[in-house]
């Protein structure tokens, strides 16, 4: 027994009083102690870490922590996105780049039976028209070129209206609905919650599931994205950026 307890208490790892750890040990072992004992909860003393940034002169250089903090404090940005960006400008500037370009694209998502009609059909985009507080986006479904996206920079956000028209230009009854950007968003990614208007419009033409709609729309480096959710729907079109295609004709009333 007592050779036993010999061996024992100068082995590297006993955190007794008798021998202290040496100084390889904790480095490798605990290197954020420091004192006389590489000891853990149950050992005798439990110091204050050191500094991340200590240098190399008998301490020890956390350069994991520092690895860790450095990628909390600079999280990933979205694409196009400074670091200190407002992502409602750089959002703006993402779209305002594609102005005067037509887009193929198809739905990711959809409700049978209501967007069936669209399934054999070409789905086009064009960023038609650009000025520094509008974007007017038609939106071509086959022979369809009833719709356009119109989409505004406010004071505190964006505003997305759905500008509806039959093909002798005049309004649909049931057209310039959308809603307004609550907060800053991403610069990558917008939403619009339905507004007050457009649940009112929507009430009346006895349309009540769509007052509980809210709009999407992102652009990524290689993807532009339309997305409307609510209760029981979802509905997503994704058009192809890398690949631009012949402008189509103007949407109807906008020749």
């Amino acid at each position: 027994m007592n050779r036993f307890l010999a061996r024992l208490i100068h082995h590297p790892f006993y955190c007794g009083a008798v021998r202290p750890a040496s100084a390889a040990f904790r480095s490798v072992a605990h290197p954020h102690r420091t004192g006389e004992y590489a000891c853990g909860a149950l050992g005798r003393e439990t110091p204050q870490p050191l500094s991340l940034t200590t240098p190399r002169d008998g301490r020890v250089v956390n350069k994991a922590g520092l690895v860790a903090v450095a990628l909390f404090a600079f999280p990933m940005l979205a694409w196009g996105q400074a670091a200190d960006a407002d992502p409602r400008d750089q959002w703006w500037e993402n779209l305002t780049a594609l102005c005067g370009q037509a887009f193929s694209g198809r739905m990711t998502h959809f409700s049978r039976p209501a967007d069936e009609t669209w399934l054999d059909k070409e789905v086009v985009i064009h960023v038609r028209k650009c000025s520094e507080h509008e974007i007017h986006i038609p939106l071509h479904v086959g022979e369809n070129r009833s719709r356009t996206w119109v989409l505004a920079r406010t004071d505190s956000g964006f505003r997305l209206k759905h500008d509806h028209r039959h093909e002798d230009g005049s309004e649909d009854d049931v057209t310039w609905y959308g809603g307004h950007s609550t907060d800053p968003g991403r610069a990558s990614r917008q939403t619009f919650p339905v507004d007050d208007y457009s649940k009112a419009l929507f009430l009346a033409h006895g349309l009540e599931a769509s007052v509980g709609n809210f709009w999407t729309m992102e652009v990524h480096e290689d993807k532009f994205a339309y997305e409307l959710v609510r209760a029981g729907r979802v509905f997503r079109a994704e058009f192809d950026l890398a690949n631009p295609v012949e402008p189509p004709p103007p949407a109807w009333g906008h020749e």
